[in-house]
């Protein structure tokens, strides 16, 4: 049987990193994107696999190039960044049929529904009421409500100036909004590199939908709950969690720099779980299908040579976010990816009752605190309720 590109570039991604994306299309199926066929069955496999990093590079490719291919694909592409934003998403037909919705895709949350149409560029015309029409079928379908559904208009190339003419001086003005790849691509960053509460981001994620800015009130509370989240996960890599900290920190020792090797633990821990996750958000990785999660957090040492200390924060939304799945995990990595120690969520949770905690009335989170002491790893709880976690490290 012949093996999938998922399951190629799963056994030797080196292999398969510097291919361009007609060349990827090239070992799925017929290398042609069709409707319901293996090479679209193929692709969209591969791109739920891969990190953002690469999605980004294949919209770029397509924009760069012509053809019936590159749309298509980039309409693949857009669908898979809307999954990862946290939308169910039901991707479209590449070709309209008859008794057929045309849409590019259809993204729905608890409380909306966004019909996606994906354009490489809006040199040429765009008739919106195509699009519309669209909408309207879906509502007649019963597919979607009329009073909590958008459309959205995915631009790849960012000369949106004309089309955003368009749509204001339209009928359908009040439906459609309009945003470019590279703007899309830059929200699902800060989904997944600067927040780490879900709830955070389903705020943010509301600018997608048609909103009347005349009060300025939700804009500003998006802009600062987002500021606070970034803020306090920094503040988080200077914690002070009992009395030997305190006095490291008033002999003016230097502030220790946030360590960033989160992808290269996940890998190990995939490795480790014999699972693919996906990145959800900051550090919440999560396989759906499996109703698997993990919530992985880094620490540089902010003890000694001697006695090496590292230190993390483990919020309630974080706790909240573990309980929605069958299989949890919590994972800390302790100064490189040599040193992982992996807990079954609700183990882990039993040893919150002895940690020290913040509760600051805007903020509350878990202390954690590992220390390494005589060839020992300790998680270190008030009251010395330590506990010995040597055999959580994780083994090659």
């Amino acid at each position: 049987m012949k093996k999938t590109i998922k399951t190629l570039w799963e056994e030797n991604p080196n292999s398969y990193e510097d291919k361009k994306l007609h060349q990827i299309l090239g070992f799925c199926g017929n290398g042609k994107l069709t409707d319901n066929s293996s090479t679209s069955i193929e692709f969209k496999e591969l791109l739920s696999n891969l990190p953002t990093t690469k999605l980004e590079t294949y919209i770029n490719e397509c924009l760069a190039e012509s053809g019936e291919n590159a749309h298509k694909a980039l309409q693949d592409l857009v669908n898979e960044i809307g999954v990862r934003l946290g939308f169910t998403v039901e991707f479209g037909l590449y070709k309209g049929k008859k008794g057929s919705v045309g849409n590019d895709g259809l993204w729905e949350s608890q409380d909306s529904a966004i019909i996606v149409e994906t354009k490489t560029t809006n040199v040429y015309s765009i008739n919106l009421d195509t699009i519309a029409e669209y909408r309207k079928k879906l509502i007649a379908g019963g597919k979607i409500n009329e009073n909590d559904s958008s459309i959205l208009l995915i631009i790849g190339r960012d000369d949106t100036g004309g089309l955003e003419a368009q749509i204001r001086g339209s009928k359908h003005a009040w439906d459609i909004r309009l945003i470019s790849a590279e703007a899309l691509l830059k929200l699902l960053k800060i989904k997944e590199d600067l927040v780490d509460n879900e709830n955070t981001f389903k705020q943010i994620s509301q600018i997608l939908k048609p909103l009347e800015f005349t009060r300025l009130d939700y804009l500003i509370d998006t802009i600062f709950t987002t500021g606070e989240d970034v803020k306090y996960s920094n503040d988080e890599n200077n914690l002070i969690v009992d009395e030997d900290t305190e006095r490291r920190n008033n002999a003016n020792e230097t502030k220790a720099t946030p360590v960033n090797f989160n992808d290269a633990c996940i890998k190990r821990i995939q490795k480790h779980l014999n699972i693919t996750v996906k990145k959800q958000t900051r550090t919440l990785y999560a396989n759906k299908e499996s109703d698997m999660a993990i919530i992985c957090a880094v620490s540089k040492n902010h003890g000694t040579t001697e006695k090496p200390e590292y230190w993390f924060a483990f919020h309630p939304h974080q706790k909240e976010s573990l309980t929605k799945y069958k299989n949890a995990y919590v994972a800390f990595g302790c100064g490189d990816d040599s040193a992982i120690f992996v807990f079954e969520f609700e183990e882990f949770i039993s040893f919150t009752n002895d940690m020290w905690e913040t509760n600051n009335g805007h903020r509350m989170y878990w202390h954690v605190k590992i220390r390494k002491e005589k060839g020992k790893y300790i998680l270190r709880r008030r009251n010395k309720a330590h506990v010995d976690i040597t055999d959580k490290i994780m083994r090659a």
